[in-house]
């Protein structure tokens, strides 16, 4: 993971953020974090069945939240990675980046949080 000190405003004066979406079989969860790995702001919610749905209802809760924030408008989102049951789907649906399984999302983020750590 690359640790970086100073927060630094890309040519078109927004800072980098990071959208993440997990939309599985029951929950969605959707969080938005900086270069640095600390997150932003999130929105849960149950799945009820319907991932398009999910996705445009996550979507939704995300830009409200953005809106009502003036530190959160400060960031203009570069890349979006989805993981869950319907990871193909919701990076289709919202122009995401990647697409990666659970196992590769734990795996990853373990090894950012413990680097010493292998299995």
């Amino acid at each position: 993971m690359v640790q970086v000190s100073d927060k630094v405003a890309k040519a078109d004066g927004k800072l980098d953020g990071f959208l993440g979406i997990d939309i599985g079989s029951v929950t969605c969860k959707f969080v938005l974090m900086d270069l640095e790995g600390n997150l932003l702001t999130s929105v849960f919610l149950r799945n009820r069945g319907s991932p398009i749905k999910s996705a445009k209802a996550g979507m939704e809760g995300l830009r409200t939240k953005i809106e009502e924030s003036e530190e959160l408008q400060e960031y203009e989102i570069r890349c979006c990675g989805t993981t869950g049951s319907a990871r193909y789907l919701t990076k289709a649906i919202v122009g995401g980046d990647l697409a990666k399984t659970e196992i590769i999302a734990h795996a990853v983020a373990t090894q950012s949080l413990y680097p010493d750590v292998r299995t």
